[in-house]
């Protein structure tokens, strides 16, 4: 999905003021998705890989309703460690590191 980004300041550092979707675009609110993996578990390898799993598992109902990750205009993640989450690097996950 294409969106029109609106800022009508200029660009902000990290995010926009707005997206606007087209006419005739539907809308996809994904909620609730933890680090659980298919059988259930939250796997015990840390951080990085719960981070990881909670993702791909927001990402699976996005392609179940026939979008991609391109198609998402907004996340809101909450984390459970702050100090976990900084030590990541400001860049992260986005950085790639683990």
């Amino acid at each position: 999905m294409n969106f029109d980004i609106i800022n009508p300041r200029g660009q902000p550092s990290g995010w926009n003021d707005g997206l606007f979707a087209h006419p005739g675009a539907r809308v996809l609110f994904v909620a609730g998705q933890t680090a659980r993996n298919a059988s259930g578990k939250v796997p015990k390898s840390g951080f990085a890989k719960q981070f990881r799993q909670a993702l791909m598992n927001a990402l699976e109902v996005v392609a179940a309703a026939g979008g991609t990750p391109k198609d998402v205009a907004r996340m809101t993640v909450y984390v459970t460690s702050m100090k976990a989450y900084r030590a990541r690097g400001r860049n992260w996950p986005a950085s790639g590191r683990s």
